[in-house]
């Protein structure tokens, strides 16, 4: 598993889909920001590389030293220079990679089965007891045993009929063990399933509805640090990649510290869920702007209450009606208060007054 949250170089060899004879020597550098492939050849012979050079490429793919396939999409060429030396001509260049598939090969615009998220401080907000722990006396009472017991749970599954896909939340465990140390990490994730294979740009969009639905509830970004898609071949998955600038993730490490954990809502978690998705395209907008806050630092506090006003004003106008009384019998009151209008007020002034007429109510 390739984190986002993890910068890494790996060194491979390079090739186009049209020729696999043809491969380049090259490093694959990731940051979260930024990622890029060094390469130490052009794929295009010398002189075109320099004369018409190839720009634009819809898939590249490399093999690394360990043997791990990888797949690039929508890549752009960024630089290429020439030298010249003992060796013979040289054509380094280097591409900016806007997708990454890590641990598989796959054709460009490729659709997937699923995609799982995993999202730091998943597992804490969900309120469920992940370790337990007893203590006992030996029967000569100088010596303790304690033990521990990680609580495995069950997936839960949730149907989302407004864009047909089920949602399913779990949390995973890795363990390491020795004759003196034991260490057991948990953390969260939630998968989507639509009911046919999708394309990654559809999968961003669902799982941005829900990473704002979990920020909005525990009150810090809940973004997700890693992502996996089905590779083909059983039980094996690989990483997606791409730039994302300034993403915050999760450092809470206590129930106490979230907003609103689940066990504090008090309503279930798949029917909210649900109505969130049937409500979305109505406070997208809105949705967007208080993500935004979220992820600002050091706002000047007035800026920053008025932006919190703003999207909750926007949430309330997306969500209700906003009306004092019937439209229809609106236009009534609405009559009678223009004809009311003194005869001495000036047409500007009139005209001032009925706009607030019209929209009045």
């Amino acid at each position: 598993m390739q984190p986002l949250s993890e910068s890494f170089e790996v060194h491979g060899y390079w090739f186009l889909p049209d020729n696999h004879n043809y491969k380049i020597p090259g490093t694959l550098s990731y940051t979260p920001g930024r990622t890029e492939l060094r390469l130490l050849q052009s794929f295009q012979a010398f002189p075109h590389a320099l004369i018409h050079p190839l720009v634009e490429s819809p898939v590249i793919y490399g093999i690394t030293q360990k043997g791990e396939p990888v797949t690039i999409l929508r890549a752009v060429r960024d630089t290429v220079s020439f030298s010249a030396g003992g060796g013979g001509l040289a054509t380094p260049e280097t591409w900016l990679c806007l997708l990454t598939v890590y641990g598989a090969y796959v054709e460009n615009r490729p659709t997937f089965k699923e995609m799982r998220c995993r999202v730091p401080g998943l597992h804490i907000w969900q309120s469920q007891r992940l370790v337990e722990y007893s203590s006992e006396a030996d029967n000569d009472a100088k010596t303790y045993n304690t033990s521990y017991r990680i609580v495995g749970r069950p997936a839960e599954t949730v149907q989302i009929a407004a864009d047909d896909f089920e949602l399913d939340w779990y949390v995973e465990h890795t363990t390491s063990t020795g004759q003196f140390n034991v260490e057991v990490r948990s953390v969260g994730w939630f998968g989507i399933r639509p009911s046919a294979p999708q394309t990654v740009e559809w999968y961003v969009e669902q799982q941005q509805k829900i990473i704002t639905l979990l920020t909005l509830l525990a009150g810090t970004p809940m973004s997700p640090d890693a992502l996996s898609v089905p590779t083909g071949e059983p039980h094996r998955y690989a990483s997606l990649l791409f730039t994302r600038q300034d993403v915050k993730y999760c450092s809470y490490e206590n129930l106490h510290e979230f907003f609103i954990p689940r066990g504090a809502i008090g309503a279930v978690l798949s029917e909210i869920v649900i109505k969130w998705f049937n409500a979305y395209p109505d406070v997208a907008t809105p949705s967007q702007l208080a993500m935004s806050v979220y992820g600002s630092e050091r706002l000047w506090q007035h800026v920053e209450f008025l932006s919190w006003m703003q999207a909750l004003e926007g949430f309330h106008r997306g969500l209700l009606e906003g009306v004092y009384m019937d439209t229809k019998d609106y236009e009534t009151v609405k009559s009678a208060l223009a004809t009311a209008i003194p005869s001495i007020v000036q047409p500007p002034h009139r005209e001032a007054l009925r706009s607030r007429i019209r929209y009045g109510n």
